[in-house]
């Protein structure tokens, strides 16, 4: 005959331990991974001393593995976890080997005043009450980003040390970098590669460039404007070319309009020791005295 299903815990009848055991179709009690701590309200999940409301433990070499599964196979299908705290919302994670109140890692999310949402790395010796407080890794606020700050001043805010009090310029926003001292930001390319800043509209997404190019020499820089048409060059001798690709001179300008000067040198003023432009040039005799 069959029989009907009976939950009961260990020590109920023995005081051999905390157990729930589950009776099977044959009339057989049987052991499970679930234990009760009902003096501490605690569940555990293999393990019989749950150190918070519900543990979950393994002490083998198989993946641990937590599954939520919506089999619906039609329309919206989400499976979804919901964590939800009065002002503190986390995840936290232990590295290999640490005690359960060691925690490296987590995510943890902030309602209070303005939303955020920490991400913390590198951590030792943090148990789950100074882990939520430390200063993350990575921090979204809102609708911004912040790597190294908590407190992002536009979409996307690196910040190795800060450089005082400051605001980004409205104009500017959209990518800050920060350092108390030297600050920058490298591009590397093969060397027979370029490195380029684009410059685009909805009309042009090249409308202008600055292009590095590796291939040229020691490498050259050319300022592309009107859709990529270079305007201005700087080879790696140091000559600069404006409207010319390949300037002979420290400055070579060159204009192919018919209607202008290649170039203008304008003082609009009237006032006494305003100058337009000086040409001074060595003697030509070997000596280091310019005249």
């Amino acid at each position: 005959g069959t029989y009907d299903q009976l939950i009961k815990r260990q020590d109920s009848y023995s005081s051999t331990g905390n157990r729930i055991e589950l009776m099977n179709d044959s009339g057989t009690m049987v052991d499970t991974a679930l234990y009760l701590d009902a003096a501490n309200d605690r569940v555990g999940i293999g393990t019989g001393s749950p150190d918070c409301i519900l543990q979950i433990a393994q002490n083998t070499s198989d993946n641990l593995e937590f599954n939520i599964y919506n089999d619906y196979s039609s329309g919206d299908n989400r499976a979804i976890v919901g964590i939800q705290g009065d002002d503190t919302s986390a995840v936290l994670f232990g590295g290999a080997g640490t005690a359960t109140e060691d925690y490296r890692g987590g995510i943890v999310y902030h309602n209070i005043g303005t939303d955020t949402m920490n991400f913390f790395t590198n951590q030792t010796g943090a148990n789950a009450a100074t882990t939520v407080d430390r200063t993350p890794a990575m921090t979204i606020e809102g609708n911004n980003v912040g790597i190294g700050i908590t407190g992002p001043l536009g979409k996307l805010h690196i910040e190795s040390a800060t450089a005082g009090s400051i605001a980004a310029e409205a104009d500017a926003d959209e990518l800050i970098l920060e350092n108390s001292g030297n600050c920058g930001i490298s591009i590397f390319s093969g060397t027979t590669g370029t490195g380029n800043i684009f410059f685009g509209d909805s009309g042009d997404d090249d409308v202008g460039r600055i292009i590095f190019d590796h291939n040229v020499g020691n490498g050259r820089f050319g300022f592309n404007t009107n859709g990529g048409t270079e305007a201005m060059c700087i080879l790696n001798s140091g000559k600069v070319g404006i409207g010319d690709t390949g300037p002979t001179y420290k400055l070579d300008v060159s204009s192919t309009h018919a209607d202008g000067y290649a170039a203008r040198f304008w003082n609009d003023t009237d006032e006494p020791n305003y100058h337009g432009i000086i040409v001074q040039c060595g003697k030509d005799d070997g000596s280091t005295a310019s005249e």
